[in-house]
């Protein structure tokens, strides 16, 4: 069940990602890839946590963007990500929507708001992989952020994007937390 999931979602990323491909000369578009580190912790809404923050460099993602003008953008992100607290690796595959929205016209600065949902397909704690009962499969939230763009060429940018996401979904008893920062190019 859990492959078929992921293989649906990749499936569906890619034909998106395929489109936007084919329709990438007008400048519409713009795809690429990114990668990143992430400072995940979880919390509770009424409790501290008592779980210490988990630093990770995995965190691996393509977008696709779709630009309405020329100055905003909605785009469509699909990524690889480690959550958790230490002593936990709890891989997810999210998939977000975010819009963009360039403030300044000369300055290639973009906030950057939007939601995610993830779907849980490994957990593994204190070093063995397992099931654990009160864990729940998905993970919704909102994030945001800010993206500085860097023009290289006329057809190809480097982006550095930090970003917050906050899980607004119970997973088990807390809810996820994750700081993140992202570096990538799109064409």
């Amino acid at each position: 069940m859990r492959k078929l999931i992921i293989l649906k979602l990749t499936l569906s990323f890619l034909l998106l990602f395929s489109f936007c491909f084919a329709q990438g000369q007008t400048k519409q578009f713009n795809f690429g890839a990114y990668g990143g580190v992430a400072n995940n912790n979880v919390y509770q809404l009424n409790k501290p946590t008592v779980f210490d923050n988990q630093t990770t460099p995995v965190l691996l993602g393509i977008h696709a963007d779709y630009n309405f003008g020329d100055r905003l953008s909605s785009g469509i992100e699909l990524e690889y990500i480690h959550k958790g607290p230490k002593f936990y690796k709890i891989d997810y595959l999210v998939l977000s929507v975010v819009a963009k929205y360039k403030v300044f016209e000369n300055l290639n600065l973009e906030p950057v708001l939007g939601g995610y949902a993830g779907y849980l397909f490994k957990f593994i704690g204190f070093g063995r992989e397992h099931n654990h009962p009160e864990l729940k499969q998905y993970d919704f939230g909102v994030q945001g952020g800010v993206q500085y763009t860097i023009p290289i060429t006329s057809w190809l940018n480097v982006f550095i994007s930090p970003r917050v996401e906050l899980g607004l979904y119970t997973f088990s008893f807390s809810r996820h937390r994750s700081f993140q920062l992202r570096a990538g190019i799109e064409f």
